[in-house]
């Protein structure tokens, strides 16, 4: 930015003074003796002085930018975090990926693992649907029927393990789970 303020300072003085070409040589706009090549002198200034305005206008922005996470980079961080086991950073770079990007499937789906990591199912639940409004998914429907049975209720799981298996009909873990309700083992820990 230091470099080219001077380039672009001397840029806007050689258009808008339009008296002067060359402050060493002294020449003038006026005694140039071809027209075609005082137009041609005065686009390719206008040209430099557009192109330098637009880059100083643009350059906070890009450094801005490229220092601000991105949502699929905070919802990978998230995903870190929940491996890592440090659920309420995850929580944060989720949160702050559903706040860039409020309709991301993914930053949903990571919320939803959080809170049931937390045990705060309902959350998790509501976190589930928002991702499958989106986006509809095996894995996510799979995984909200886990939670269903984690709360003792095995017809939701049952539905939403046959809508896993419509999208998804060789999807394992909605099979495995399927013939773990079906053998009536909704008492038991889920697979």
């Amino acid at each position: 930015m230091r470099i080219l303020w001077p380039l672009y300072l001397r840029a806007h003085e050689l258009l808008h003074n339009s008296t002067k070409m060359n402050s060493r040589a002294g020449t003038k706009w006026a005694k140039t003796k071809n027209p075609s090549q005082m137009k041609m002198k005065k686009a390719v200034l206008s040209s430099f002085w557009f192109s330098m305005t637009t880059m100083l206008n643009v350059m906070p922005f890009v450094r801005a930018t490229s220092a601000a996470a991105s949502p699929s980079s905070l919802v990978r961080k998230g995903r870190q975090e929940l491996v890592a086991g440090r659920l309420d950073t995850a929580e944060q770079a989720f949160r702050a990926a559903l706040a860039t990007v409020p309709h991301d499937a993914s930053a949903h789906r990571g919320m939803a693992e959080v809170y049931r990591r937390k045990n705060k199912r309902p959350e998790a639940i509501q976190e589930l649907q928002a991702a499958l409004e989106l986006r509809d998914s095996a894995v996510d429907r799979t995984t909200l029927a886990r939670i269903y049975l984690e709360q003792k209720k095995p017809d939701l799981a049952k539905a939403e393990l046959a809508r896993a298996l419509k999208i998804a009909p060789n999807y394992t873990e909605a099979r495995q789970l399927q013939e773990h309700l079906q053998n009536g083992n909704t008492q038991s820990k889920t697979p």
